[in-house]
């Protein structure tokens, strides 16, 4: 009885370790990026992007709802005033966020 007991025991402290240990995944777009030109950070050019898909776009002092869906390589990004859906072919490299915009231009915005 006491050898069940024992076991019983050591089963659960290793089911209550494990689980403790268990790390939540957090997208790596959930933030706040900034443009950035020529390694200057505007912090008036933003996007912020949240958890449950939805998000802020801000240009000096006007801001803007969006929702979004990303992927491997695109993230689709719907403005509030707007009924078209944009779609953007992206980078992520460390704190850097790359995006290919509609003129077939790179713009950066950096993570903070």
């Amino acid at each position: 009885m006491k050898k069940i007991l024992k076991i019983t025991s050591i089963v659960i402290l290793l089911l209550i370790i494990v689980t403790g240990c268990k790390k939540s995944y957090k997208d790596p777009i959930i933030g706040t990026w900034y443009l950035t030109t020529n390694g200057e950070v505007n912090e008036r050019v933003y996007y912020m992007f949240y958890e449950d898909k939805t998000g802020v776009y801000s240009i000096y002092d006007s801001e803007k709802s969006i929702t979004y869906d990303i992927d491997a390589k695109t993230i689709k990004i719907k403005y509030d005033d707007s009924n078209e859906t944009l779609e953007y072919e992206y980078k992520l490299e460390d704190d850097n966020l790359t995006i290919k915009d509609g003129f077939e231009s790179y713009v950066v915005y950096k993570k903070r």
